[in-house]
């Protein structure tokens, strides 16, 4: 018996980062976008890795199959039929072009709703499909066989037999190209048939397409510009512009204009939001209870103070933490806040939990700077006027006395120090650094260099997990 199936992401169950309203104002425009692309219409959404976007797709996929099995004729309407595509997942293969007609022909055969095609148009697309298919099989066998010697489909017929012609003919590579012309006409005539209207009848996540080989990627443009722009379909290609950028100079050289480039497969492009601190916190709270609460297996020395997750948000935004960097931080944190006594005491020192997540969203986030207070070599301004300058004053008063406290003493000037902390008003002209900082000494206790020590704590642990 095969392993459950994942239960659908909804917007109610998931949406952490508060991404409905994103969703809904994109779709919207979308539709409307739709009735100006002479054929289908193509657009971006642009994020990082580890921002959220598979999630995104995930939740908007089970939105729009609710509203299509909606009771309410008018929601149903406006709602297109979702294909999910994992481009990654299909790199392997070779030719995106089978990799989506699978996607295509899924979704086909779990259409309902009163926008269904007809029967008579669903049977001759989905017979287009198998064409279509089976002829870029061919193709892609005939080119096996021309540079191995061997075509793939005959291997298993002479498997039991020992190779009595050991140089097969060469495949009439013509004929093929024609017959796949052919199959692609009709792929394209049924597509027409079965999607035109004045409405989408069906919108295709991309997902992953950054993730894949650059030549392969491109190939995945080129097959949805030239095979399916038909009007009826709405392609979302969920990358990180970036590497899909880098991807394509690869190919093409670093002289390549890319936003033109990417102009002529993409209508519009838009950025998902980045998190806000409402969101960040409530993820973050959610992390904290995942990764820190006591199981069978473990109990946790964590006991932090009721503005924790407060200053925590503020700090994950200021290191603009993706979603899954923060896991990845709270993962680690969890660990290094374990032990196997449920009966230990949970300790009470704010200013070594709040170390310890100051340097795993480092780890997690900016690895060069955590490694850069790991070595002792270290470089304040990148971290002040950088990150921590985005958080605002009150908010990051606390974090500037737990990192400033947290490294060596001789690391830093006074009069580097005195500098700073008075350019930006956390003293006086007439007052020194000692006074900021002076209470927070004695809560480290008598080490002089407490993130050393939590680096190790932090690297004992990962070598525990990895």
């Amino acid at each position: 018996m095969g392993a459950p199936s994942p239960e659908p992401l909804t917007f109610a169950q998931a949406d952490r980062l508060n991404l409905k309203p994103f969703c809904e104002r994109l779709e919207k425009y979308l539709l409307v976008d739709f009735d100006y692309a002479d054929g289908s219409l193509v657009t971006a959404l642009n994020a990082g890795f580890g921002c959220g976007k598979t999630t995104f797709l995930e939740m908007w996929k089970t939105d729009l199959l609710a509203r299509r099995d909606s009771s309410t004729a008018a929601e149903a309407f406006t709602a297109p039929m979702p294909v999910m595509l994992n481009a990654w997942e299909s790199d392997y293969c070779g030719d995106p072009l089978v990799a989506i007609l699978a996607g295509l022909d899924n979704a086909v055969k779990q259409w309902t709703g009163s926008d269904k095609p007809a029967e008579n148009k669903v049977t001759k697309l989905r017979e287009a499909i198998q064409d279509a298919s089976w002829c870029a099989a061919d193709l892609a066998n005939g080119f096996a066989a021309k540079l191995t010697g061997m075509n793939a489909k005959e291997a298993l017929k002479l498997k039991d037999e020992k190779k009595a012609a050991k140089n097969p003919p060469p495949p009439n590579f013509i004929a093929l190209f024609n017959q796949r012309q052919e199959s692609l006409h009709k792929l394209q005539e049924s597509l027409v048939e079965a999607f035109a209207g004045d409405s989408p009848k069906v919108i295709v996540f991309v997902d992953e397409l950054d993730r894949c080989r650059p030549d392969y990627a491109v190939s995945y443009l080129e097959t949805i510009k030239h095979v399916f722009n038909v009007k009826g379909m709405i392609f979302l290609l969920a990358v990180d512009l970036h590497h899909l950028e880098v991807s394509a100079k690869s190919l093409f050289g670093n002289d390549l204009n890319f936003d033109e480039y990417f102009r002529k497969f993409c209508h519009r492009r838009f950025d998902l939001p980045k998190p806000v601190h409402a969101p960040m916190q409530k993820l973050l709270e959610e992390y904290i209870v995942k990764y820190t609460a006591i199981t069978r297996k473990r109990s946790s020395i964590f006991n932090p103070d009721p503005k924790f997750s407060i200053d925590a948000a503020h700090l994950a935004l200021a290191f603009e933490m993706t979603p899954r960097q923060l896991q990845e931080a709270f993962r680690i944190f969890g660990h290094v806040m374990s032990t196997q006594d449920e009966q230990y005491e949970k300790t009470t020192l704010t200013t070594w939990i709040m170390g310890t997540i100051f340097l795993c969203y480092l780890r997690a986030a900016h690895y060069e700077f955590y490694q850069q207070i790991r070595r002792g070599r270290l470089v304040h301004e990148e971290l002040w006027s950088k990150w921590l300058f985005r958080i605002e004053r009150l908010n990051a008063k606390r974090w500037i006395q737990i990192y400033l406290t947290g490294i060596p003493a001789e690391s830093i000037s006074s009069e580097e120090l005195n500098t700073y902390l008075r350019d930006r008003g956390y003293i006086s002209d007439d007052q020194y650094s000692d006074g900021f900082l002076l209470g927070f000494y004695p809560l480290w206790g008598a080490l002089s260099n407490p993130f050393a020590t939590l680096c190790r704590k932090i690297e004992d642990a990962e070598c525990l997990i990895k």
